[in-house]
C-alpha cells in the first residue's frame, strides 16, 4: 500500500543534498589511507554500498509523503487518544 502525499510540495522545488557518508578521496588527500584497514575488515563491500547511488527521486517521494511525530502527537491530541508521557 502507497502511503498518500502528506505535504503539497511538488517535487522538482526541493533538492537532496547528496554526499558520502564517508570520503576516503579526503581522507587519502590528507595522508590517510584506510584501504588496508577496510581489506583486513572486510568492510570495503560494506562501505561500497554505503558511498553508493543516491536515487534522489525516490527520496523526494518518501519525504512528500513523510508524517512526522509531531503531526502524529498533534492528531493523537485532537482526537483525544494522547496520554502524554511522564517522564
Amino acid at each position: 500500500m502507497i502511503k498518500p502525499k502528506t505535504m503539497v510540495i511538488p517535487i522538482e522545488s526541493f533538492d537532496v543534498q547528496v554526499e558520502s557518508p564517508v570520503d576516503f578521496a579526503y581522507l587519502k588527500r590528507n595522508r590517510m589511507n584506510l584501504d588496508a584497514l577496510m581489506e583486513a575488515q572486510r568492510l570495503v563491500d560494506y562501505f561500497r554500498m554505503l558511498n553508493g547511488p543516491t536515487y534522489v527521486n525516490l527520496v523526494k517521494d518518501f519525504w512528500v509523503r513523510l508524517k512526522s511525530t509531531i503531526q502524529r502527537r498533534q492528531y493523537w491530541k485532537r482526537h483525544g487518544l494522547w496520554q502524554g508521557i511522564q517522564a
